[in-house]
C-alpha cells in the first residue's frame, strides 16, 4: 500500500486495515477500493457487449 500526497509518499507499507477520518465520517480504504474493482469489472463487461 501506498499513500502518496501532491508533496510526498506519506506511507509505504504492508497494512491489513487502513481507515481514514474525513469531514463526511471514515473511509474504510479496503472496502472502497473492492468497490472501485467492482465497478470497473462492470463498465469493463458493458463496454464489451
Amino acid at each position: 500500500m501506498e499513500i502518496i500526497t501532491p508533496d510526498r509518499v506519506f506511507y509505504k507499507g504492508e497494512t491489513d486495515f487502513l481507515e481514514f477520518n474525513t469531514q463526511n465520517g471514515e473511509i474504510d480504504v479496503k472496502r472502497a477500493e473492492f468497490a472501485l474493482r467492482k465497478a470497473l469489472i462492470r463498465i469493463d463487461v458493458a463496454h464489451h457487449m
